[in-house]
């Protein structure tokens, strides 16, 4: 074998044998210059949420109000009437005109004349009171004539007349501790006992429900 030929093998095998043993040095690459960050800050302009308004609760008076909206009515400055058997919902009405023709109609819903017995004078009593408040609540009143039976073992055996007072009623719980027994034999009696009152309240309507 030649001189130059033995120095080609030996380079060969020396460079084979480098790359099977992994010992390749390659020539670094230079590491790239680092970045510089620059940020910026931009206004974001912020998202406003439109709500849409109310809308504005009818006053007028014979308007429908909504149960839900009745106490905003009444805190408006209107009266609202809300009758204890509907649904919760009321109606605007003119205090100067008197009570309003729904008010009589519950009024006159309640079974009127002699109980039968003790538990349907309850029921009667408790109805009445419902309408009281109700009155009350939408600032007008009445006086109601009723029967005031006298019970023996739960059955009614007599009733005489009494009037009461409904709702708004000015001076009327001073009238009742001045004189607080007005049960009379007659309905004319009964509102005879009443009338110093009646005369004080005279857009409160007398409503007779003893018959």
């Amino acid at each position: 074998m030649t001189t130059m030929m033995k120095r080609f093998v030996g380079v060969a095998g020396v460079s084979l044998a480098m790359l099977l043993g992994g010992c390749v040095t390659a020539q670094k690459t230079p590491a790239p210059a680092s970045s510089v960050s620059t940020s910026v800050d931009v206004p974001v302009a912020e998202a406003t949420v439109s709500v849409p308004a109310s809308p504005a609760i009818d006053t007028s008076v014979g308007a429908l109000v909504p149960q839900g909206d009745v106490d905003a009515a009444r805190e408006a400055g209107a009266a609202v009437y809300v009758s204890p058997r509907g649904d919760g919902s009321g109606v605007v009405i003119d205090v100067a005109a008197g009570l309003p023709a729904q008010a009589e109609a519950d009024v006159r819903a309640v079974a009127g004349g002699i109980p039968v017995d003790v538990m349907s004078f309850g029921q009667q009593n408790l109805d009445r009171a419902a309408n009281a408040r109700a009155m009350e609540d939408a600032g007008v009143g009445a006086f109601i004539v009723i029967r005031a039976p006298q019970f023996e073992q739960g059955k009614a055996v007599s009733a005489q007349y009494v009037v009461l007072t409904h709702g708004a009623i000015a001076g009327a719980k001073e009238a009742i501790a001045a004189n607080p027994n007005t049960i009379r034999d007659s309905a004319a009696e009964a509102i005879a006992a009443k009338q110093a009152l009646i005369d004080a309240n005279p857009g409160a309507p007398i409503i007779d429900t003893s018959s």
